[in-house]
């Protein structure tokens, strides 16, 4: 299992001449237990297609195939200070 602590969702730009917003989302965070990266490395996954309920914690699943845990506990404090209730928001979009 891939788990991601200190994770936060944000948008990546498709490109310097479209607007943010326009973007795709990617995870960010520690990584632990990843095969390519030295636990506590800080990663920016590849673009997210999906999201899974696994009950105590949810899988994030990327372009590339990676799968990331993420659990409530590990949330970015700034991310549920500035977004109450933020593992709960955790959603695909559109």
């Amino acid at each position: 299992m891939i788990v991601l602590k200190n994770w936060y969702k944000t948008l990546r730009p498709l490109n310097d001449f479209r607007a943010p917003e326009l973007g795709y989302s990617v995870l960010c965070g520690h990584v632990y237990g990843h095969p390519s990266f030295p636990d506590g490395s800080y990663i920016h996954s590849s673009r997210i297609v999906g999201i899974e309920d696994m009950g105590d914690h949810k899988e994030i699943i990327t372009k590339s195939g990676s799968r990331y845990s993420v659990f409530p506990e590990n949330v970015l404090p700034a991310a549920e200070r500035d977004y109450p209730d933020y593992y709960q928001r955790l959603k695909m979009e559109g």
